[in-house]
């Protein structure tokens, strides 16, 4: 996961990462069916204010341009709540009107925990749209 969400992107290298993969498999079961990198801040951090979705899967996609997506989903009231109280036990001290925003906002400020970023379809549009609609698997409505 560091290597798409935490590393430097000017010193992201999709050779030496898809290296670093394959060389995790060769020392892997021999039974493995198939690799699965997995992991929720692969979609970003919203309680951290941290977006940056649209990367990670342009490094993914250079990395391994022919895999598969499968794409799980939180009710969002319910994964909001929680990224409140993982806030609130990190130390955050927003109110929680002021981490997802009243919608009265100054010009210029924007909420932590930005509501938009749990229409979830956009992220979906945006992996169909760099892997293909026939690589992104989701379940069924």
């Amino acid at each position: 996961m560091t290597e798409f969400v935490a590393l430097d992107p000017l010193c992201f290298d999709p050779a030496i990462t898809r290296a670093k993969f394959d060389d995790a498999l060769r020392d892997g079961p021999a039974d493995a069916p198939v690799a699965v990198i997995s992991h929720e801040a692969l979609s970003s951090r919203p309680h951290h204010g941290m977006y940056y979705a649209p990367g990670v899967a342009d490094r993914l996609h250079q990395t391994f341009p022919q895999a598969k997506v499968l794409l799980i989903f939180r009710e969002q009231a319910s994964i909001i709540y929680s990224l409140y109280g993982e806030h609130i036990r990190n130390g955050g001290r927003h109110s929680f009107a002021q981490f997802i925003g009243t919608g009265n906002e100054p010009p210029g400020w924007t909420a932590l925990c930005r509501l938009s970023f749990f229409e979830y379809d956009r992220l979906l549009q945006m992996y169909q749209d760099v892997f293909g609609a026939e690589h992104v698997l989701r379940p069924a409505a």
